[in-house]
C-alpha cells in the first residue's frame, strides 16, 4: 500500500520534479543532487522510482522519435506518389 502511495505521489508531482531537476541542472551542485532529493524524499523506493522515470522518459522520448520518423517517411511515400500522377485524370506516370 505505502509502494502504491509514493508511485500516485511521484506521478502526481512528476512535473515539478521535472522542473526541479531542470532548475538544479542550473545551479553549481553536484550532478547526482537530484537523484539525492529524490531519495531523500522517497528512501530507496524513491530511488527505483527515479531510474523507472528515467527509463520511462527516455523509452518515451525514442517512441516518438520513432513515430515522427515513420510519419514522416509515410508522408514522403504519400508526397512522391501525389507527385508522380499527371493532371488530367490521376492515372501514374511511367517513370
Amino acid at each position: 500500500m505505502c509502494f502504491f502511495f509514493c508511485v500516485c505521489v511521484f506521478v502526481l508531482f512528476l512535473p515539478l520534479l521535472h522542473f526541479l531537476n531542470d532548475l538544479l541542472l542550473f545551479l553549481p551542485l553536484p550532478p547526482c543532487t537530484p537523484f539525492i532529493i529524490i531519495v531523500a524524499l522517497g528512501g530507496p523506493s524513491g530511488l527505483f522510482l527515479s531510474f523507472f522515470f528515467f527509463a520511462l522518459r527516455v523509452f518515451v522520448g525514442y517512441f516518438v522519435l520513432f513515430f515522427f520518423y515513420f510519419f514522416s517517411l509515410v508522408l514522403q511515400r504519400v508526397r512522391v506518389a501525389h507527385n508522380t500522377r499527371d493532371n488530367h485524370g490521376g492515372t501514374w506516370i511511367n517513370l
